[in-house]
């Protein structure tokens, strides 16, 4: 049994850094079959040391259809690659989580406690939910970086418009993403400030009033 957390106590050491061949993957990431035609075409135009393969699209479905099902794992298993930093204390395991709150609210049963090993590492925790919630790639490129930007309590206090211009992203997508993060383990995480971490817990035990929602 645990108290509810004023804080949720990540052990955050360092900032993420968006590099323009990052912020550049995810717009490209983002565009229709017709657009990313058309930007290749523009690089192609511009660029007199890029060469266009001109095998026909059955040519490369036959030799590539062995490899088109490890496609997306080799994806996913880069971009984890080159977000592993330390972002992230190592020595903050999933036990430490909550601690050192001093809420006036009752004991919640801490449920995660029991079922994750002590050395497991949040953002660990939270990367492993975020690979069984979202399908899209993109979701979880956008979805790793938002993991990213939790502060030292666990809040993602940055403006959800400044996000998504940081990212390249559409306003609605990140409010899209916020909304689902928000149901995470454990409960809290990505809340806004104290406020929104103390009504989603709340809300989860079904004893959220109706003036705390507004």
């Amino acid at each position: 049994m645990s108290k509810l957390s004023q804080n949720l106590n990540l052990g955050q050491s360092q900032a993420l850094v968006m590099t323009p061949q990052l912020q550049q993957a995810i717009k490209l990431l983002q565009l229709s079959n017709v657009e990313l035609t058309e930007v290749v075409e523009e690089e192609l135009a511009t660029n007199p040391l890029l060469e266009k393969d001109e095998r026909t699209s059955e040519d490369n479905d036959s030799e590539n259809a062995p490899e088109k099902h490890g496609e997306q794992d080799e994806i996913d298993e880069a971009f984890e690659k080159s977000n592993t930093n330390d972002d992230f204390d190592p020595g903050s395991s999933m036990a430490d989580i909550g601690a050192g709150g001093n809420s006036k609210f009752e004991d919640i049963e801490n449920a995660f406690e029991n079922r994750m090993s002590e050395d497991k590492t949040l953002r660990q925790h939270l990367i492993d939910q975020l690979h069984m919630t979202f399908e899209d790639n993109r979701d979880h490129m956008i979805g790793a970086l938002l993991i990213d930007h939790l502060d030292e309590s666990g809040y993602l206090r940055e403006d959800p418009e400044e996000l998504a211009e940081k990212l390249g992203c559409s306003i609605e997508r990140i409010n899209t993403l916020i909304r689902e993060l928000k149901g995470f383990d454990p409960t809290g995480i990505f809340a806004h400030d104290l406020a929104d971490c103390m009504a989603l817990q709340l809300s989860e035990r079904g004893q959220l009033d109706g003036p705390m929602t507004t």
